[in-house]
């Protein structure tokens, strides 16, 4: 098992390091100690429109949802 101080060297990721992992989002918290990377899927039109008809279909149970 690798030791959490070889771990903790800096790295720098370049733009093709982003492009081959997919990577589209950035998170740095203040503390510095560990950075998420996200890979920001779109949506795929045919999902959206059933999770829009769900939505529309059951406004009254969100609205209840919302008020919780």
């Amino acid at each position: 098992m690798t030791s959490p101080e070889k771990l903790n060297q800096k790295v720098k990721i370049l733009k093709r390091d982003c492009e081959f992992l997919n990577i589209d989002e950035k998170n740095m918290p203040r503390d510095g100690r560990e950075i998420d990377f996200k890979d920001i899927e779109k949506v795929r039109p045919k999902v959206k429109s059933i999770t829009n008809k769900l939505m529309n279909n059951h406004a009254d149970l969100m609205n209840k949802l919302e008020h919780l």
